[in-house]
């Protein structure tokens, strides 16, 4: 009866431990998850970037052949000898953003989720070894 239950707690041990190395360790499948969204995230960031790299090349060009639109020439700061300049107060500065997106979904870090696994592997350890002798005591007594 006791190989049994020596078996049957090394059986549980690895299982738990397979659960663990498959989906909770660096690279197993919550993490390679993280890792793809990451990539994809990653990916629109480039698409962006270059993107914006192809409209200031062309911005670029424009400029060097000397072509500039009223509003550029404005934007830079030159004024016309019969325009006006209004100055605001400070009450129209720009404020700075939020150093993080408000709709961003909660996300909960691989690294507690480990913990939190080794924490329940545990508990389910005591358990199975508490019920076994808890049933081998009703047994012998």
């Amino acid at each position: 009866m006791v190989n049994q239950n020596r078996f049957r707690t090394i059986l549980l041990i690895f299982i738990l431990f397979s659960v663990y190395t498959f989906i909770f360790s660096e690279s197993g499948l919550l993490e390679r998850m993280r890792l793809s969204s990451r990539y994809l995230e990653l990916q629109k960031s480039i698409t962006t970037l270059k993107k914006s790299n192809v409209e200031l090349e062309q911005i670029c060009s424009r400029y060097r052949s000397g072509d500039y639109s009223e509003r550029e020439i404005i934007n830079s700061g030159l004024i016309y000898n019969d325009s006006r300049v209004i100055v605001f107060g400070d009450s129209y500065a720009y404020k700075t953003p939020l150093p993080y997106d408000l709709n961003n979904n909660f996300e909960l870090d691989p690294s507690h989720l480990r913990i939190i696994w080794i924490i329940i592997s545990l508990m389910i350890l005591i358990y199975y070894i508490n019920r076994i002798r808890n049933r081998d005591e009703a047994s012998d007594g």
